[in-house]
């Protein structure tokens, strides 16, 4: 949605499988003093698929400019912020919460408090939203309505919580390798998929998330921020349980249903990012960096860095 370009650096050259952001897409690495992250596009026809990973250091406001109507399924996989508008006044996008909403052409203020953000949304043209749309429920119908008057809308006032559904769809879409016929019909089939899940969550006559089944979402994702703010730490399943309120056998089999992965599994993945983050920025060396995400010998840190990207960190950085 920004119009912020950078010099692109494409982190994992070193893979044998690229994703479609690498191979059939566009990514950018964003280096500001107060803003760092990477940018990641894919298109599909008249479809764009965007993945924005950031860290803010400083309290920002970013002006954005939407130059054309879209619809706008969109999920807000980490942080909080605040977009402002003459259009719309203000709507808040909600960590770990997802909705559907439609635009025109506007100017647009976004607030980034300091903290981390992670983000997916699909931008679809309204005529290629308008063939799978229902308009028999009211919420629906009101929606379609507002859109087919060209009026800025957004589905439901309150957004949905991000279920594991969801966070399983947009893993496969992310890590989705192959480049062939296939690419065209999987990308088709995953946005029909996410949409019908998120009109299934955001319809008014039901609720598919009960108030226990809320709790526990909140207790994993607290323990995913809980890691991330102790990278080097070590910490066992027992202590990461207390530390939420619940017990090792729920963290085991809730966090790996939420994230797809296991609590250690996500814990090293998120090592070798940050770590990958830092080769980039040439600020630390590689010991210094070992030991920022937790490995006292640097030896240590190479061999999970090789096994992760399938290069060592001096040749990784080499190569950028």
């Amino acid at each position: 949605m920004s119009s912020i370009s950078q010099t692109s650096v494409n982190h994992e050259a070193s893979k044998a499988v690229e994703t479609i952001f690498e191979k059939n897409g566009h990514r950018m690495i964003i280096n500001y003093p107060t803003f760092k992250g990477e940018y990641n596009i894919a298109k599909l026809e008249e479809v764009r698929f965007v993945y924005v990973k950031a860290e803010v250091t400083q309290e920002m406001r970013v002006p954005v400019e939407i130059k054309e109507d879209q619809v706008l399924l969109y999920f807000c996989l980490d942080g909080t912020f605040h977009a402002y508008s003459e259009t719309f006044g203000q709507i808040s996008f909600i960590s770990s919460t997802h909705n559907v909403l439609y635009t025109h052409p506007l100017k647009a203020l976004f607030h980034f408090s300091e903290g981390t953000y992670e983000a997916f949304y699909i931008t679809l043209p309204f005529a290629v939203f308008n063939r799978y749309f229902p308009k028999s429920e009211t919420v629906f119908e009101n929606f379609y309505k507002q859109m087919k008057a060209g009026y800025f809308s957004v589905l439901r006032e309150k957004p949905g919580m991000l279920s594991v559904p969801i966070y399983r769809v947009i893993k496969e879409i992310r890590e989705f390798t192959k480049d062939n016929e296939f690419r065209d019909i999987f990308l088709k089939g995953k946005i029909m998929e996410l949409l019908s899940i998120q009109l299934e969550e955001l319809c008014t006559v039901c609720d598919a998330t009960p108030p226990a089944r809320k709790i526990i979402l909140e207790k994993m994702y607290r323990v995913r921020d809980f890691i991330s703010a102790h990278l080097a730490e070590n910490h066992s399943l027992h202590d990461l349980a207390q530390v939420v309120g619940t017990n090792e056998y729920t963290l085991k089999h809730e966090f790996k249903e939420l994230f797809g992965t296991t609590v250690f599994g996500f814990w090293a993945d998120l090592k070798m990012e940050t770590a990958a983050k830092l080769l980039v920025e040439k600020e630390k060396s590689i010991a210094e960096i070992s030991e920022v995400v937790g490995y006292k010998n640097p030896q240590h840190f190479s061999t999970a860095f090789k096994r992760k990207f399938g290069v060592s960190p001096s040749n990784y950085q080499k190569q950028l």
